[in-house]
């Protein structure tokens, strides 16, 4: 009994000099962390160092693709200027080669009435001459005044394709899908384009009467209006290729959604 008395006394007389020590210079005492707290203050550690490393490659990963994006931007945009660049270039073009045509075709013309009437001289008939010579001219001219309104066919199916793409690159911007209309931009382009070389063709064509015997005449002028028919006929199908072709990519452009109200596109083809 003694003994626990004298140790209760020994424990009292510690803290009580602990308590003194504090006081004195103003810190407490200082008590080792167990063992379970240590191993608790690394795992913490380690995983605050995880969560960092993680957030660390995410955002690394994220910039990355934002690059990516940014770059494959950067390439569609830059191939649609690219595009638009080409489709001006093969407008101009066009223009050009029906310009040459046409002042070509001036010169074949005057001299094709010059043949025509030296073969005409072995007609006796001069109401028949006369009628050749204004079904010859009448040709020309039809050729001429159709190719014409083919050119300005073409040049409204052009105005009315650069405003769709115009469009599906708003569309696009507003992050809608417009993969499909791009593709039959790309189709209308080519059936344009297909169109313009059908009508450069037919600029150049003379349509002449060929003159054997008096006789014959009314069939060779049959002849060479059927030959002009048909090929005005085959180029009229090439056109309406590219006029379906262009509404293909505007009703495509419609059912986008996010697209305000679409340009309409012309209905009237030469006949």
């Amino acid at each position: 009994m003694k003994n626990k008395v004298l140790q209760q006394m020994v424990i009292a007389s510690m803290i009580a000099s602990a308590s003194i020590a504090f006081a004195q210079d103003g810190t407490a005492p200082t008590v080792a962390p167990s063992r379970v707290q240590v191993i608790q203050d690394r795992v913490l550690e380690k995983k605050e160092a995880i969560k960092g490393a993680v957030m660390e490659k995410k955002e690394s990963i994220k910039g990355v693709m934002m690059e990516k994006k940014e770059a494959v931007r950067e390439a569609k945009t830059e191939k649609r200027e690219t595009m638009k660049e080409t489709i001006m270039q093969k407008k101009e073009v066009f223009n050009q080669e029906i310009a040459a045509k046409r002042q070509e075709m001036q010169s074949k013309v005057e001299a094709k009435r010059s043949e025509l009437k030296t073969r005409l001289e072995k007609i006796k008939d001069e109401r028949k001459k006369q009628v050749v010579e204004r079904l010859d001219n009448r040709f020309t001219e039809i050729n001429t005044k159709i190719t014409k309104e083919w050119e300005s066919v073409l040049q409204r199916l052009t105005d009315t394709l650069g405003k769709v793409s115009a469009r599906a690159d708003k569309a696009a911007a507003k992050g809608a899908d417009v993969s499909n209309v791009r593709t039959l931009i790309t189709q209308a382009q080519t059936a344009i384009e297909t169109a313009r070389q059908a009508v450069a063709a037919q600029v150049g064509k003379t349509y002449t009467i060929s003159v054997t015997t008096e006789e014959a005449l009314r069939s060779n002028v049959a002849a060479t209006r059927t030959t002009l028919n048909n090929d005005l006929k085959s180029v009229r199908e090439v056109i309406q290729q590219a006029r379906q072709a262009v509404i293909a990519a505007l009703n495509a452009l419609k059912a986008v959604p996010r697209v305000d109200e679409a340009t309409t596109v012309s209905t009237t083809t030469s006949q």
